[in-house]
């Protein structure tokens, strides 16, 4: 696979030379997002003549059906076709419709840069040079729906109650009390502390500062004078400081609630949904094994939709072409071994001890660890370890845990 992973892959993407890894990165998010997507290889019907060899993806929008005239022209009279999908006579998916040039169109011309894709639907997809990926969610669909769509209202809530909070939030901070008029004679004096009056005898005439009673310590001019700064409110009016609680101090766990609902139709668990690790260690694995087939099922989707789909015409098209000298035996198509990432360890030394022991008792082989360069990574450590022996130097692999050494 040297050619697939060194030659082909690093720019295998039609329209922007992508990666191979950034290309599936890009089906996954847009079958996510949209629910469907079709893949073309270049083998000259795109390009013409022998092609580039390079893949060319063909969204939602980019996929509709044909004017009934032109479809009749491209297609079998006992065809039909529905959202871009074209179906035999018996009713089996045989055909798409996608575009070079038009975008967001529930139907094409000829003359709008169409492509239409078909295919004997009892034949292998491998066999041919494109495939549909789309997300199903029962048998005779049609087109692809997105998985979000479940989330839909759960998100929808989030982006409400997060916008209604910041607006909020925003009002209040330049809020700071509400001015109310007093309904006892235009004038609330409970309402104005002592300090604040004017002193003033039953007629309204001002008492002189000499006779004013002792209970009054401060006037307004001494208030002034030791740096205080107030407004000063007309007789009749009041002012009441306002409680701002926005945004809500509750809204981030309720928040998190939501994410945790959305997160849940896409078989996410909390911890995905909020990226926050804050529990036991018990807990935050179990929430990673509850989560980790969701990402096992994508990644066989990957594999089945695509991935060997992909190799197997980028191969054929390098053997055709002068790219690729080699010799392959019968069936190599339905032999192609991938390597996944795997779900990475909190506690290293726990999941070590744990793969040692099934090893030790046949519950799992280095190749199922070591992946396609089980070989070579088996070869490059005998390697080593005659190395250390010729060097005098005790290997790892041959020392206990205690670091002593085992002889042989």
């Amino acid at each position: 696979m040297d050619f697939f992973n060194r030659l082909w892959a690093p720019q295998c993407e039609f329209t922007d030379g992508l990666h191979f890894n950034d290309l599936l990165k890009g089906i996954v998010t847009s079958v996510d997002t949209t629910g469907d997507i079709v893949l073309v290889f270049d083998d000259g019907i795109l390009s013409g003549g022998s092609g580039t060899g390079r893949i060319r993806a063909f969204e939602t929008d980019e996929i509709a059906s044909l004017a009934d005239a032109d479809f009749k022209a491209r297609y079998p009279a006992s065809w039909t076709q529905s959202q871009g999908k074209v179906y035999d006579t018996l009713g089996r998916f045989a055909g798409v419709v996608v575009s070079t040039s038009q975008r967001g169109r529930t139907e094409f011309r000829a003359d709008d840069g169409v492509i239409p894709l078909s295919r004997d639907p009892m034949s292998l997809r491998n066999g041919t040079n494109w495939v549909y990926v789309g997300s199903r969610s029962r048998l005779n669909q049609g087109r692809g729906v997105s998985p979000l769509a479940a989330a839909i209202n759960c998100l929808t809530d989030i982006h409400e109650i997060a916008a209604s909070e910041t607006q909020a939030a925003k009002m209040n901070a330049q809020l700071v009390g509400q001015i109310y008029e007093s309904e006892q004679n235009g004038v609330d004096t409970a309402s104005i502390p002592d300090a604040f009056k004017r002193v003033t005898d039953d007629a309204g005439a001002e008492i002189p500062e000499s006779e004013v009673d002792d209970t009054v310590e401060f006037s307004l001019e001494e208030m002034e004078a030791i740096g205080a700064h107030f407004d000063k409110m007309p007789p009749g009016l009041k002012m009441e400081l306002l409680d701002t609680k926005r945004p809500n101090s509750n809204m981030p766990a309720y928040l998190d609630w939501l994410l945790g609902q959305a997160a849940a139709t896409m078989g996410m668990t909390r911890v995905y949904s909020t990226l926050k690790a804050e529990t036991s260690y018990t807990a935050f694995r179990g929430e990673q094994c509850l989560a980790w087939p969701t990402f096992e099922e994508a990644q066989k989707n990957l594999e089945r939709d695509v991935c060997d789909w992909a190799a197997v015409c980028a191969i054929h098209w390098a053997m055709a072409n002068g790219g690729l000298d080699a010799s392959l035996p019968d069936g190599w198509e339905r032999r192609l071994l991938w390597s996944w990432p795997k779900a990475r360890e909190v506690d290293e030394r726990t999941a070590v001890n744990a793969t040692r022991e099934k090893l030790q008792i046949g519950l799992t082989t280095y190749r199922r660890e070591l992946g396609p360069d089980a070989d070579k990574m088996l070869a490059e450590w005998a390697s080593e370890i005659e190395r250390f022996n010729a060097l005098g130097i005790p290997h790892p692999a041959q020392q206990t845990v205690a670091g002593a050494v085992i002889e042989k």
